[in-house]
């Protein structure tokens, strides 16, 4: 086997780094055992541009797998049994031999081989995209699919694990904790979301990377759930009104990919929360000029929060995925949510050919959304109305599971009920919207519990073991679509932990 030079391959000069690659190899041959551990994980045979340097990582890493002690004789002897020329493998050798790297700067020879193996990905791409074009025996929609494959493999591809003893984690570990310490039980190591509630049950908040699912049957309350998460979250707004100072939280940009409502519907709604004008009344045009005098300062208080909105209908998850990067490099966006998950699709063939496997990559595909993007995602996910019958538990939303499959957390929604602490058979009668799709615009129930929404979290990861506690009762106020805590405060002086 000859070896590739930059003299034969104009595209090895621009699209690979050959010093780098030999570096990397020649840092092998003196790492530490922990070192050669993190290699083995980080580094693979694809990403060398020659392949002799391929072979030449295949032959190390059998060596270092294998506890054999690194010998030149050895090493060449190798690469000749894998028809290695014997004069490339004497070159290859000497090379490295006269490299003398420090092993700790294998990371950074590394970073650059796998920069110029992601380039040449891109140009490889670039070009099949370019024979694409001018295939017209397809539609244009499914090339643009298959192109946006090859570029979704090709990003996840990237930013491997990394093998650690124990103690570095644990190091991580403390640090948090003493986070934790200073701030003195305030939400620390996440996102607060404003609902007093909900964030004295995770005083870890939404981390990053995470996948949050709520689920709610029609007219369950969940868009305008999220919708005032998001606005909480966008705009600093809170439920800490007994001691301000418990939230220090800055305004953080928020999106919401709205894929059933208008984003005019949704606009709609959270000028009649902020003014308090009842939303009948603006419908017949019956305002009166103090109610006019509200809209438009409502209109105006909606300018600063950074909360953006996209209303896409019909769309796949791989596409949500391309449009979030989007939003995330223009807007900032570090937190999004899907309203919801049943509308989004997955373009592949087997999911075409299965509803199963197509709810998997949905999943799927928004929890790597998440990791990608290294922000937290929430999703809604409609649920069946048996959720009404009893407390609801994962059983409920059994044709929607496979939504929740790779979701971190996942909470239940529904009108309080007393009796079963939430969704109990009363709650089915009293409350039965007549329109599947038209959440939350129903008027109120004669029974009072009606004005409450019931936050289960029957799914946690981090929580400290929160799963299976009693649900949560959040204010609903029907009639200017909002939700308020309970509670007023993270603590209470009098060592009382009950909601009021």
């Amino acid at each position: 086997m000859s070896a590739r030079t930059e003299g034969n391959d104009q595209s090895a000069g621009s699209l690979a780094d050959m010093g780098a690659e030999r570096a990397l190899l020649a840092s092998a041959s003196r790492g530490t055992p922990e070192q050669i551990a993190n290699m083995l994980v980080a580094v693979k045979e694809e990403l060398f541009f020659l392949p002799l340097h391929q072979v030449a990582w295949r032959v190390i890493r059998e060596n270092l797998e294998a506890a054999i002690p690194w010998d030149w004789t050895i090493f060449k002897g190798k690469l000749r049994r894998l028809d290695v020329a014997e004069s490339d493998a004497e070159s290859l050798a000497d090379e490295m031999a006269r490299l003398v790297p420090a092993a700790a700067m294998w990371r950074h020879y590394a970073e650059q081989v796998e920069d110029y193996h992601v380039r040449r990905g891109m140009d490889q791409i670039a070009r099949e995209s370019l024979v694409l074009v001018h295939n017209k025996k397809e539609k244009a929609a499914v090339h643009l699919s298959a192109i946006e494959g090859r570029y979704f493999e090709l990003h996840a591809n990237r930013g491997r694990g990394e093998m650690k003893h124990i103690s570095a984690f644990a190091a991580e570990a403390l640090e948090n904790f003493k986070e934790s310490a200073k701030r003195k039980g305030k939400v620390s190591g996440g996102i607060a979301t404003g609902f007093t509630d909900i964030d004295r049950l995770n005083i870890k908040g939404i981390r990053n990377k995470h996948l949050w699912c709520f689920g709610a049957p029609p007219g369950g309350g969940k868009t305008l759930f999220l919708m005032k998460l998001l606005y909480n979250i966008a705009s600093g707004a809170h439920d800490y009104t007994a001691i301000k100072s418990e939230w220090d939280q800055d305004p953080i940009p928020a999106a919401l990919f709205s894929l059933e409502m208008d984003g005019a519907e949704l606009a709609e709604r959270e000028l009649v929360r902020l003014s308090r004008v009842n939303l009948n009344t603006l419908q017949r045009g019956m305002e009166n000029r103090e109610e006019l005098e509200k809209l438009g300062a409502a209109a105006l208080s909606l300018k600063q929060p950074r909360l953006f909105i996209e209303p896409t209908f019909n769309i796949s998850v791989q596409e949500l995925r391309i449009r979030a990067r989007y939003a995330v490099a223009k807007h900032g966006v570090r937190v999004i949510g899907v309203d919801y998950a049943q509308l989004l699709y997955s373009d592949t063939k087997g999911a075409k050919m299965n509803k199963t496997t197509g709810q998997e990559e949905v999943s799927r595909g928004l929890k790597q959304l998440a990791q990608e993007l290294a922000i937290p995602v929430l999703v809604l996910v409609q649920v069946q109305r048996e959720a009404f019958k009893g407390r609801p538990h994962l059983g409920n939303i059994a044709d929607s599971a496979q939504y929740c499959k790779d979701a971190d957390v996942v909470a239940m929604l529904s009108p309080w009920d007393a009796k079963y602490a939430m969704g109990g058979p009363a709650a089915e009668e009293r409350y039965a919207p007549q329109d599947a799709d038209d959440d939350e615009h129903d008027v109120l129930g004669e029974n009072e519990d009606m004005n409450f929404l019931a936050c289960d979290f029957v799914k946690t990861r981090g929580f400290g073991g929160t799963s299976g506690k009693a649900p949560l009762k959040i204010r609903w106020d029907r009639e200017f679509y909002d939700l308020r805590s309970t509670c007023d405060r993270m603590f209470d002086p009098q060592g009382r932990n009950v909601q009021r």
